[in-house]
């Protein structure tokens, strides 16, 4: 089986590939400049693959506040980038408690009006997520489970 390629790390953020699958996981708020490298290497791993081919979970381990604009900004062009090259997305918020409830309901909603091309479903879990874009954009010999422990191994245990 294919092992998760570390493309990016620091205190915050921590970019992976996994063959079609990109992973974004935030550790911390992102700042402006973390969202705009993040949407660097994930515009050139896009881009490098047949359109419509890749595969996006967005993983958030703590929520605190609003990002910045220069954050926001970025993550719009990430959305268009979502919108017109991704076969299928997941936005997984793994923290507990109420915030996190309403930061997943709120992005739910947002789907649901925005109708992004793309299949893109809003998740509490990573197995929830890695299954919702296997599901859509199945990959070959895998499954999500064995994703999901390649993942918590070369990836959240690092």
């Amino acid at each position: 089986m294919e092992r998760f390629h570390t493309v990016y790390r620091d205190e915050g953020l921590h970019c992976a590939t996994w063959g079609p699958l990109f992973v974004q996981r935030w550790l911390a708020d992102a700042s402006g400049e973390q969202v705009e490298t993040m949407l660097e290497l994930h515009t050139a791993f896009v881009e490098a693959r047949p359109l419509g081919t890749t595969l996006s979970v967005s993983h958030v381990e703590v929520t605190h506040g609003r990002p910045d604009e220069r954050s926001r900004a970025a993550m719009r062009r990430h959305m268009k980038l979502a919108e017109r090259a991704i076969g299928a997305a997941a936005t997984v918020i793994s923290c507990e408690g109420f915030a996190s409830a309403m930061v997943r309901s709120v992005l739910s909603g947002l789907v649901l009006v925005t109708r992004p091309k793309c299949p893109h479903g809003v998740f509490s879990t990573t197995a929830e997520g890695f299954g919702f874009v296997l599901e859509h954009r199945p990959v070959a010999g895998v499954d999500a489970r064995s994703i999901e422990e390649a993942y918590r191994r070369e990836v959240v245990q690092r």
